[in-house]
C-alpha cells in the first residue's frame, strides 16, 4: 500500500562531562514504523509504530581501554494494527496500544584474547487483552565468552548464558509475551530488531532468526512449543572447525524451562545440535538443526521438506554507518 510510511529514525544528543566518572551521557529518541503482515486478498498491511525516548550513561574505561560499562534506560510507546472481521468480511484495521520499560547494565571487555560481556536487563510490559489491561516485569541475565584457540587461524569457541524470570505475569497461562527458545519475529516483542517477514506462516522469511533469550537455532516462528511465562534457563555453544578450508561451526543449545501451558505446566529440557556456517564476514548466518529432544524435533520435522529446516539470521547493523561512529566514543 503506497500510503503507508514505513521507516526508522534515531535522534541522539551526546554529552562528555568533565568529570572522570562518565565517558559520556546520551539521550535520543527512536521512532520506527513497518509492516508486519500483508494479505493481497483483501488488500491490507497491518503495521506497528514504536516511539522510544532513551537515554545511556557509558562509564570511563579501564586503564587498558578494552573494559567499558553501561548504564540504560528507556520507555517504549508501541501501537499495533490488526484487521478486523465480521460476518461480511474484513471490516478495517484496528489499533492497539501498549507500553514498555526497559533498565540494564552491561559490562564489557572487549579485549582480542577471551573478551566477554555480561548484561542485566529488568523489561516491563503492559497491554490490553480483552477487556482488562496485562502486565509482566521480567529479569533477565545475559552473558557471553570467547574462548580463542588456533589464534592464527582465528578460531574459537563461544558460550552464551541466558537466565529469565518472571517478576510478575499477571496472565501465566496465556501471557502475549513469553520468553522464546528461538529468538525470532515472534520473540522481537519490542520490535528491536528488523525482520523480513513478521507474521508470516511459511516461506524462506519465517526462517529468521537472531540470537536472544533462549538463543536456539530452530526455525520455530509458527510453534507454541518452547515459551515460558514463568523461568527459562540456556546455554548456546558454538565451536569453529579448526580446518581454515572449512568455516563450519558446530553448535549445541541447551535450555531448562517452565512450560507454562495449561495443557503441559512443567519444568522440560530441550536440546538441540546442529552446524552453522557464517558468510561476509559476519554478515549472514546459516544454521542447520540435526539432532534434539523429541517434542523440539518432531514439531521441526513437521516443517516440510530440508529446505524449510535451515533457519538464517542477517545482522543489518553491519551496514549501519552510525556504528562505525559510535564504536570510536
Amino acid at each position: 500500500n503506497s500510503k503507508n510510511l514505513v521507516g526508522s529514525a534515531n535522534f541522539d544528543f551526546y554529552m562528555f562531562p568533565k568529570k572522570e566518572t562518565f565517558k559520556h551521557l546520551k539521550a535520543g529518541l527512536n521512532l520506527k514504523s513497518f509492516g508486519k503482515q500483508d494479505n493481497e486478498a483483501f488488500g491490507y498491511v497491518e503495521k506497528y509504530t514504536k516511539i522510544s525516548p532513551h537515554a545511556e550513561a557509558k562509564f570511563q574505561p579501564s586503564l587498558t581501554g578494552t573494559k567499558s560499562s553501561y548504564l540504560r534506560a528507556r520507555g517504549m510507546y508501541i501501537q499495533d494494527q490488526s484487521a478486523t472481521f465480521d460476518t461480511s468480511g474484513f471490516t478495517g484495521l484496528g489499533n492497539s496500544d501498549r507500553l514498555g520499560y526497559g533498565l540494564s547494565y552491561e559490562m564489557r571487555d572487549d579485549r582480542v584474547v577471551y573478551p566477554y560481556s555480561i548484561k542485566i536487563s529488568l523489561l516491563s510490559n503492559q497491554y490490553p487483552r480483552s477487556i482488562q489491561t496485562e502486565t509482566d516485569i521480567r529479569l533477565t541475565v545475559e552473558a557471553n565468552y570467547k574462548l580463542n584457540y588456533f589464534q592464527k587461524k582465528k578460531k574459537s569457541a563461544r558460550f552464551r548464558l541466558f537466565a529469565g524470570q518472571f517478576l510478575t505475569n499477571s496472565n501465566k497461562d496465556f501471557g502475549a509475551f513469553p520468553m522464546r527458545l528461538t529468538g525470532n519475529a515472534n520473540a522481537d516483542f519490542f520490535y528491536d530488531d528488523l525482520f523480513f517477514g513478521r507474521g508470516v506462516q511459511e516461506g524462506l522469511a519465517e526462517q529468521q532468526i537472531n540470537i536472544s533469550q533462549g538463543g536456539f537455532k530452530t526455525p520455530m516462528a509458527t510453534q507454541s512449543i518452547g515459551q515460558s511465562n514463568s523461568t527459562m534457563l540456556a546455554l548456546n555453544m558454538v565451536f569453529d572447525a579448526p580446518m581454515d578450508f572449512l568455516p563450519i561451526s558446530a553448535f549445541v543449545d541447551l535450555a531448562y524451562f517452565e512450560d507454562t501451558r495449561p495443557t503441559s505446566n512443567q519444568f522440560k529440557s530441550f536440546y538441540n545440535i546442529g552446524l552453522s556456517t557464517s558468510l561476509l564476514n559476519g554478515f549472514l548466518k546459516l544454521n542447520l538443526p540435526l539432532f534434539g529432544s523429541d517434542e523440539l524435533m518432531n514439531a521441526y520435522k513437521s516443517k516440510g521438506g530440508f529446505g524449510r529446516r535451515f533457519s538464517f539470521s542477517v545482522d543489518l547493523l553491519k551496514l549501519n554507518p552510525k556504528e562505525l561512529v559510535r564504536s570510536s566514543f
